[in-house]
């Protein structure tokens, strides 16, 4: 178990790094989006797995630091409305696959 929490970090370490290089001319602001959103789907899987707690949207949830803590070390000009929008699809698929109704708050 210890040696998958490494990769994992090992992963995202190098996902942060690769992040930080300058955007090529062909790459959009939907691949950005993507990318960030891929990213809150692996920070919210390592969440889970050692907290057995999940990514929210609500600024009430106290692992919001996480994500956004992990965006910044990966590109610190990356905003809170990015951020934001990284994580709802996270949210939204997560709730559907339990047939949750989203809150308003938290979408």
């Amino acid at each position: 178990m210890l040696a998958e929490s490494c990769d994992a970090v090992t992963r995202l370490r190098q996902w942060a790094l690769s992040a930080r290089e300058p955007l090529g001319r062909k790459t959009t602001a939907q691949k950005r989006a993507d990318n960030h959103r891929w990213f809150v789907s692996n920070l919210d899987l390592i969440l889970f797995k050692h907290t057995e707690q999940n990514v929210r949207r609500s600024t009430k949830f106290p692992k919001q630091p996480y994500v956004t803590a992990c965006f910044q070390a990966a590109d610190p000009k990356i905003g809170p409305g990015a951020i934001d929008e990284a994580i709802k699809p996270t949210v939204t698929r997560r709730r559907s696959a339990r047939g949750e109704v989203p809150h308003d708050n938290e979408h």
